[in-house]
């Protein structure tokens, strides 16, 4: 759908079927920087899911592309080519019958096209690696990930935070899902915890959590840093003065091509380097006894 939006503040695209129920509801206000989504079923509104944008690709005055790709499990929302967002079905979406567009927007057109992938390929418009810090970070890794590998992040948390995340992972779609061998997860709401993970060790989803409290230097509105220390069997995740338990690797790392960054940080450096190994590896042998 390519469209420009007016002076004004908002806009709305409804996935319709029977009488006036809405599938999907998407509605970007351009005043709050924030795109709402929800259902409408029965005559009432579901459970809005919000997502907030430090710097929205959604402009007065600009034109702009939004693609909505129908998954076995969710609508995948990108804009201008960048994956932004999912949101879950709540109804099945076979009963979709018409879509709805209305609101602050000037549409230049709308079309209904079968897709493999997601993003398609021939509209990505990720950043070539240094150009931007902006989430979300795509990094085209020009070479395998190798044991002494080290990739350094720094930012600032936002103040609400809900989530970010890091992953390594095989390529740069949503759908197919990637292989992730790595997947670290700071969750803050509804309970502050970090989870270690990976996709696709034990099939087409998500295998076991290691989780561990959240890191102090790594609350809400604060600045943060996170190394992540690439080894033969297992990645050590740490800070100035903690680390997280080591993950075991159970994934061929050589599966890498991608780091992915996205969720509630302000990111303001990132680097890959190699590391000595020092002190740190009597932490992760500690922990690996």
């Amino acid at each position: 759908m390519m469209k420009k939006i007016l002076q004004h503040l908002q806009f709305t695209i409804n996935l319709l079927y029977g009488f006036n129920e809405i599938a999907f509801h998407l509605n970007p206000r351009l005043d709050q920087n924030y795109i709402a989504r929800n259902t409408y079923l029965n005559g009432v509104w579901g459970d809005e899911e919000g997502f907030g944008l430090m710097k929205s690709p959604l402009l007065s005055g600009k034109g702009f592309q939004i693609m909505v790709f129908v998954s076995q499990d969710a609508y995948l929302v990108c804009v201008n080519g960048c994956h932004m967002f999912s949101f879950s079905h709540r109804v099945p979406p076979e009963k979709v019958e018409k879509i709805e567009i209305f609101g602050d927007i000037d549409l230049k057109a709308a079309s209904l096209i079968s897709s493999e992938v997601y993003p398609d390929s021939s509209i990505i418009k990720h950043k070539k690696n240094h150009e931007t810090l902006h989430l979300p970070f795509f990094y085209n890794l020009e070479e395998d990930v190798k044991p002494g590998f080290k990739i350094e992040i720094k930012g600032k948390i936002k103040l609400l935070p809900v989530s970010f995340r890091v992953n390594l992972q095989s390529s740069e779609h949503v759908f197919p899902h990637p292989l992730i061998p790595y997947h670290l997860n700071v969750r803050y709401a509804p309970e502050c915890y970090v989870v270690q993970n990976s996709w696709g060790f034990t099939g087409n989803n998500w295998d076991e959590e290691i989780r561990s409290p959240l890191p102090l230097s790594w609350s809400p509105g604060k600045d943060c840093e996170i190394d992540i220390y690439i080894y033969d069997s297992y990645i050590l995740v740490k800070g100035e003065d903690w680390s997280l338990p080591v993950f075991k690797l159970r994934l061929d790392m050589d599966s890498v091509k991608y780091i992915y960054i996205q969720g509630d940080l302000t990111m303001t450096f990132f680097k890959i380097t190699s590391f000595r190994r020092d002190e740190w590896d009597d932490i992760a042998a500690e922990q690996l006894k």
